[in-house]
């Protein structure tokens, strides 16, 4: 295959009103307020976190406080989703050593503290957060990863609350939990769960039944890679219309290619994108508009000597990257 790339740059304009939230463990993108731009949610090591505004001219307005979301406390995941289906982006916040909060969006620009009375009891070391409609209602439900304490998946109960579905689920974890994603790796319709360790402990996949009920296979579908495994994300590498999954490790990053028949095989190596860095948050995305998804890898900058730069891969088309 010949293949002919004109150069894509990007420039640095955190000066837009985002230049002074740095040292920051999460974020979330999301149009809040509905005016079709996509706005930011900070979560910030020691609060309080931030709202970012997208104002339309490349600019974003802090908005954290007037919002009602400013949560202060050690703070790395957030989601937005709508809770219950009115159109609006509501929002999870994850707290360390802390109750986690679920935001309503009251459709004027503020959120309400929903927290208690939709049943969020979630205490522990939670690293990341998830929506999906896992047992097919029609209704988001949330999942919760706990570092080394039992994971929460949190059922949609249709009325602003939510019960605990973790242990009927079977998707239990009281492992080293790190990034988590939901996805269909078997095209039966309904969203399955990856699992990502840390401390040498084998990843997990877990297959939804369809009813929210799931089975661990990581082993069979050949996915359970043992490491110090930090950041996930999912995409279709070669448009074959399965999703392949890329994850970020202390050492070096796996790309697992979905055969189509329910396993995958560790393609990293080959493709040039098993970078040795200390791998944290990982995305697809087709930077470059070729209709071929990228990768962005985010490294840790403190754990080495010299610190590791981040790494952007551009897929060549032929199963490679550069």
């Amino acid at each position: 295959m010949s293949l002919c790339y004109t150069q894509s740059a990007f420039v640095e304009v955190s000066t837009s009103g985002l230049e002074v939230f740095s040292g920051n463990e999460g974020i979330a993108v999301g149009d809040f307020d509905q005016d079709g731009l996509e706005d930011l949610y900070v979560s910030v090591p020691q609060g309080p976190n931030r709202l970012c505004r997208n104002k339309g001219d490349g600019t974003f307005e802090e908005i954290g406080i007037a919002a009602a979301v400013a949560v202060e406390g050690l703070s790395v995941a957030s989601v937005f989703g709508d809770i219950n289906n009115d159109g609006r982006l509501d929002l999870y916040v994850t707290v360390v050593n802390g109750n986690d909060y679920l935001f309503l969006n009251k459709g004027d620009g503020t959120f309400e503290d929903i927290s208690l009375s939709a049943g969020i009891q979630n205490l522990g070391i939670p690293k990341s957060v998830n929506m999906a409609d896992v047992n097919q209602d029609g209704w988001l439900d949330i999942y919760v990863t706990n570092f080394e304490a039992e994971n929460k998946l949190y059922l949609n109960q249709q009325n602003l609350t939510f019960s605990d579905g973790t242990d009927a689920a079977g998707a239990l974890d009281t492992l080293a939990s790190m990034g988590t994603i939901f996805f269909d790796y078997d095209k039966d319709g309904d969203p399955d769960l990856y699992l990502v360790h840390d401390r040498l402990q084998a990843n997990y996949l877990y297959q939804n039944d369809g009813t929210g009920r799931f089975t661990e296979v990581g082993q069979a579908a050949g996915v359970n890679t043992i490491g110090y495994g930090m950041g996930v994300d999912v995409g279709d590498i070669d448009n074959d219309g399965w999703p392949d999954i890329y994850v970020t490790n202390l050492f070096q990053n796996v790309l697992f290619h979905n055969q189509g028949d329910g396993t995958f095989v560790n393609i990293a190596e080959t493709a040039g994108v098993n970078d040795n860095g200390m791998g944290w948050g990982t995305s697809f995305i087709d930077f470059d508009k070729d209709g071929l998804l990228d990768i962005y890898v985010a490294n840790e900058s403190d754990f080495f000597n010299p610190p590791d730069p981040n790494v952007l891969y551009r897929i060549m088309g032929d199963f490679t990257f550069e």
